[in-house]
């Protein structure tokens, strides 16, 4: 996140290798985002078996660029903070869209957070709200708070998504197999999306603040970046997922 760029380095921190590439190079016409500062650096990369990189930077786009930086596919949407890996080879990622959502605010733009399904080549194949995956849930009531509040533009600022694979099931339903797990910094929650219904069905607060990065364990529990939980202090957080218990 300071550059263009990824970097491989081995634990002395010796440079092994480097992946450059400018999206303002490869794609045409004004960023998703409509700000300049989108097209200085990448959010995330990741490293793929084969020597490929995925680079996403927050609103401009995702990339796939080869071992020497040549561009294997781009996509110029308005992603943002994280991508997950599908079994197909294919992709989700988190999307936004910027406007005006009248039963929200009458006449400000807010923020609208999306999950967009991309296949091999980076082509978007569906996108859907999870705002409106909130509405058709029992848990806009936690989104509701940050509206009245009437601060925010951005309403949910979701950083996180994880597909689940299924282990959990038999103790919830909720963490069946092609869920995704979310994280929201702004209800300082964490989540699961049924993407088959598009529909919110499971959300956990805890002790946690403006949180991060919640990943499941192998051995069951939940890992979560707790970013301000205690004393305007961060901190590191292992979970008991169904129950919330610090473990």
């Amino acid at each position: 996140a300071h550059a263009e760029v990824a970097v491989l380095m081995d634990m002395r921190g010796n440079v092994l290798h480097e992946w450059r590439k400018s999206f303002s190079d490869v794609i045409e016409g004004p960023p998703p985002m409509g700000e300049g500062k989108a097209r200085r650096w990448w959010r995330r990369s990741w490293l793929l078996e084969n020597g490929d990189i995925i680079a996403l930077n927050t609103g401009m786009g995702v990339m796939r660029l080869d071992k020497n930086s040549n561009v294997v596919w781009v996509n110029p949407l308005y992603a943002h903070h994280d991508l997950a890996f599908r079994d197909d080879g294919g992709y989700i990622t988190l999307t936004r869209k910027v406007h005006v959502l009248p039963r929200i605010y009458p006449t400000r733009p807010v923020i609208e957070d999306m999950v967009s399904y991309l296949d091999a080549r980076g082509e978007v194949e569906r996108s859907f709200s999870i705002l409106e995956a909130f509405e058709r849930s029992p848990f806009m009531g936690a989104v509701s708070e940050v509206i009245t509040k009437g601060v925010k533009r951005d309403l949910l600022h979701t950083n996180s998504i994880v597909i689940l694979d299924g282990k959990l099931a038999d103790r919830h339903p909720a963490f069946a197999n092609g869920n995704l797990l979310l994280s929201f910094h702004a209800l300082d929650a964490i989540g699961i999306l049924d993407p088959k219904t598009e529909t919110m069905v499971w959300l956990k607060k805890g002790s946690f603040v403006k949180q991060h990065d919640p990943k499941l364990l192998p051995n069951g529990n939940l890992l979560l970046f707790d970013n301000m939980g205690i004393r305007n202090h961060s901190r590191i957080l292992e979970l008991d997922p169904i129950e919330g218990g610090i473990v």
